[in-house]
């Protein structure tokens, strides 16, 4: 008998499923079905190769190229027995990958009329390896306004639609743009220069004065809060008197602007301290109307008063020519030339560190002369801090 050996199958041709590809693409491996003399079962065997070096041994291979890569697939049919001779697809050289992002979030999460609008792109990836750059469309309510990566504050207003369309690139592909969209929102009122006017004293009125303003233009409500040592004044305004505070008592004032939005702004003055109150005499006056030698005088003060309630010591000074020549109530002339200066000092002291001085003065003719009297000069009124 004569053994009739077994033919081995053949295969034509192989073909790879795409005619470019990129770093993340898959390839198929294709052929025609194979040819068996004998009607065999057949099946086949792959091999990639990439660079001239075997990889995979599926029909699909992705996920292990890099730009530049030349790949191509082999098949080898067999049936069971004997395989056939490998075919070959011809090699495809590995092109370059876009790069691409999961998305973009608004920097800062919200937009006003005085923010900065600006985007981070996130999840970005160069499957080359490449750097990644991006390209910006901002528009404002449709209309394009710019292409830098940031739009700057004073380009939309409330209620405007801002919307920006990023491009990755990396030099040689575009990626997919990244779109996002945003409505401009209420802006916070502004508040600066904040301070208290007035005379922190006992007596004394306190004002909060301030500089507001609204980006968007609206019109701004003002409320006030006034503390003494911590406790709220009730009824507050802008302006607090001494009825609410004392010597050594700390006193704030917290001011609130409102925009038509209701968003709202506050900001402090103070604390500061309710300082001293000085005391004050309303007058002096010599009680005569004429001065001569040997003569004595006298002195009638006027209302004196102190806002912290204190009570009050006086010290009365005569000086002649700017020297003190005596003290108290009364005080008798002393002999001296004509054109001799003569004053009158009442200094008052509350006792806190607060005081306060009337002067009065004249001329004394002196006992050469004839006396002059000198009472209206001698009882104008003096008042108020020193000479």
């Amino acid at each position: 008998s004569t053994l009739i050996a077994n033919p081995p199958p053949t295969l034509t041709e192989a073909s790879l499923s795409a005619s470019s590809a990129g770093a993340l693409d898959t390839l198929t491996c294709l052929h025609e079905d194979g040819f068996d003399a004998d009607g065999d079962d057949l099946y086949y065997l792959y091999y990639w190769q990439v660079n001239g070096e075997l990889r995979g041994r599926a029909d699909t291979f992705s996920g292990g190229f890099e730009r530049d890569d030349s790949v191509a697939c082999v098949v080898l049919v067999a049936d069971g027995t004997d395989s056939g001779e490998p075919v070959s697809s011809s090699p495809i050289v590995i092109g370059n990958t876009a790069p691409f992002a999961q998305g973009i979030q608004l920097d800062g999460g919200m937009l006003t009329a005085t923010s900065q609008a600006s985007v981070t792109p996130y999840g970005a990836v160069d499957p080359d390896g490449d750097a990644i750059s991006y390209r910006y469309a901002w528009t404002v309510n449709g209309a394009p306004v710019s292409t830098d990566s940031k739009l700057s504050p004073g380009a939309f207003a409330k209620g405007a639609t801002v919307s920006v369309v990023v491009t990755p690139t990396d030099g040689i592909d575009d990626g997919t743009p990244l779109t996002g969209s945003w409505t401009v929102e209420n802006s916070e009122p502004q508040l600066t220069n904040v301070r208290l006017n007035g005379d922190n004293v006992e007596g004394g009125t306190l004002t909060v004065l301030a500089s507001a303003s609204d980006p968007d233009g609206e019109a701004l409500d003002r409320t006030f809060e006034w503390r003494v040592n911590g406790v709220v004044v009730p009824n507050a305004t802008d302006s607090i008197t001494g009825d609410f505070f004392d010597r050594g008592d700390f006193v704030s004032a917290l001011i609130t602007v409102t925009d038509a939005g209701g968003a709202s702004t506050s900001a402090q003055a103070g604390p500061f301290i309710i300082r001293n109150a000085e005391p004050t005499i309303a007058s002096v006056a010599i009680d005569q109307t004429e001065a001569r030698s040997a003569q004595s005088l006298t002195v009638t003060l006027g209302e004196m008063s102190d806002a912290d309630g204190d009570t009050l010591e006086t010290t009365i000074s005569w000086m002649v020519d700017g020297v003190v020549a005596g003290t108290g109530d009364t005080f008798v002339v002393p002999e001296a030339p004509a054109g001799t200066r003569l004053y009158v000092r009442v200094d008052v002291s509350d006792g806190a560190g607060g005081t306060d001085t009337a002067l009065l003065g004249g001329r004394r003719p002196g006992i050469l002369h004839d006396s002059v009297s000198i009472g209206r000069l001698l009882r104008r009124r003096m008042g108020g801090r020193n000479e």
